[in-house]
């Protein structure tokens, strides 16, 4: 949580060092011009630990699973369309098909973003940007596994983390405007390894990720 805390100091100095600028362009200035829409691919990685948050659950150490993303962020302050504040929210929807069956993960984030450079509002065209933010993300994810007695069993687990994000964006002349988002959930989930359990066994779930997507 230090991180996280930290990281919003950041972004509340930020925020008011650019209110007290004052200088707007018109540009972004209308509830209309504020709302930017971005989609890509996803590649998450689910750590998942027994309680003691070291001995991992699965051999692998991490899940892996690739997806599609969408977000979408809109503006609160901006100054001359180079550096702005805004609230952004977004999906992963990861999917994995194994021999066990089915698996998945749902990821709902919502969070504060800085940016400096392209992407700040919609009207920027600087060549290359950059963003920091944190927030919240809301999880489900659903893993079919085998239990210690060779039977198939699941996680199914919904789940709330902090998590920190860091972008670097880019116009291109063939592709527009495109970015690349990682994220880390610093503090691990509580959940439970069955779904089906009387007494099923305490975990721990963590989160980091890549996103490549194209803003439109």
């Amino acid at each position: 949580m230090k991180i996280v805390s930290k990281i919003f100091s950041l972004l509340l100095f930020s925020f008011l060092s650019l209110k007290g600028q004052g200088d707007l362009r018109e540009n972004a200035s209308s509830s209309n011009n504020k709302l930017g829409f971005s989609s890509g691919i996803c590649y998450d990685f689910i750590p998942v630990f027994f309680e003691d948050n070291v001995t991992p659950v699965f051999s692998s150490g991490a899940l892996a699973q690739y997806g599609i993303t969408i977000k979408a962020n809109y503006v609160l302050v901006h100054s001359n369309d180079v550096a702005s504040i805004s609230a952004a929210s977004g999906m992963h929807f990861d999917f994995l098909f194994s021999n066990l069956g089915f698996g998945t993960l749902l990821r709902l984030p919502l969070y504060a973003l800085a940016r400096i450079g392209n992407h700040a509002t919609p009207f920027n065209n600087q060549p290359v940007g950059l963003g920091l933010g944190a927030g919240f993300a809301a999880n489900y994810l659903l893993q079919p596994y085998l239990d210690f007695n060779g039977f198939r069993d699941k996680i199914s687990q919904l789940y709330l983390a902090p998590t920190v994000i860091a972008e670097i964006n880019w116009k291109s002349r063939r592709t527009g405007n495109n970015g690349l988002q990682f994220y880390y959930n610093p503090m691990n989930a509580k959940g439970y390894l069955s779904a089906t359990a009387v007494n099923p066994i305490p975990i721990r779930i963590g989160g980091f990720g890549i996103a490549l997507f194209y803003s439109f």
